[in-house]
């Protein structure tokens, strides 16, 4: 039965991409298989299953490698604000609110939803920024934090400045319309803005968590303190990302032929 709801699921066409005809995937479905089988596992542990009922999940696909280098990231973002690549700027293409979602995302790691229901004070529906303190709380006041971790974050200096001024323009959420959050980064917008940095359909939001993690190894940053700004663990830092850090490692490496004074 697994395996012919995989089959009848990878069938459909996926509603989130109404314009390029593309169908679910294959890990689409792994991942509603996987809260199946948590479901399960809490009856059969709450006694309202006589036995533990299996679930077979298809194969897990691979880390993604793709990430935005400076450039692509940097043209992206020129695309959220209606630049495009010959440096013409269409003004009926600005998007101001993805420009703040892309910011927030590469300097932070931080995942779209959480990105979306972030605000300016202490509140229990999302996260919330503290330019006080300079501290980013990730979980709502109060609440209990699940495997996708979601730690407080000390706000990255390059960060500040667009905080402080979006705090100015705005009264209660850091990405809002007449006062109100987005319910999603329009995905039109999204479009566009890669559409004009002539960036692939490969590129999407979550993209720009892959990148933030990519760019902070290549930089020599541990996998510790990348695991801290991602809000996961080190294990899925090395599996996910960890082959971009050839730098980092080829600093280990050499210290093999490093020659101690002692032995001289």
């Amino acid at each position: 039965m697994c395996a012919d709801y995989v089959r009848w699921r990878t069938a459909q066409a996926d509603g989130r991409a109404k314009h390029d005809g593309r169908r679910v995937k294959a890990s689409t479905a792994r991942r509603e298989l996987v809260v199946l089988a948590a479901a399960l596992r809490w009856c059969w542990k709450e006694g309202k299953l006589d036995r533990s009922i299996p679930v077979s999940l298809p194969p897990q696909a691979g880390p993604r490698e793709r990430h935005l280098s400076r450039t692509e990231a940097a043209s992206l973002l020129a695309g959220a604000l209606g630049w495009d690549r010959s440096g013409k700027r269409h003004p009926a293409r600005i998007n101001r609110h993805l420009a703040r979602f892309i910011l927030v995302a590469i300097y932070t790691g931080t995942r779209h939803d959480a990105i979306l229901r972030l605000q300016w004070t202490r509140n229990v529906a999302g996260g919330w920024v503290d330019l006080e303190s300079g501290v980013l709380y990730r979980r709502p006041v109060e609440s209990v934090d699940t495997l996708k971790r979601r730690p407080p974050l000390p706000i990255p200096p390059r960060l500040m400045p667009h905080l402080r001024r979006w705090r100015r323009l705005t009264t209660r959420y850091v990405i809002e319309w007449a006062g109100k959050p987005i319910s999603s980064q329009e995905r039109r917008a999204w479009r566009t803005a890669r559409e004009l940095a002539g960036l692939g359909p490969e590129v999407t939001p979550h993209i720009l968590r892959h990148t933030c993690a990519t760019m902070l190894l290549q930089l020599g940053v541990s996998v510790y303190d990348v695991a801290g700004v991602l809000g996961t663990t080190e294990d899925v830092v090395r599996r996910t990302y960890g082959h971009h850090a050839h730098d980092q490692l080829r600093q280990a490496v050499a210290a093999f032929s490093r020659r101690s004074r002692a032995h001289e």
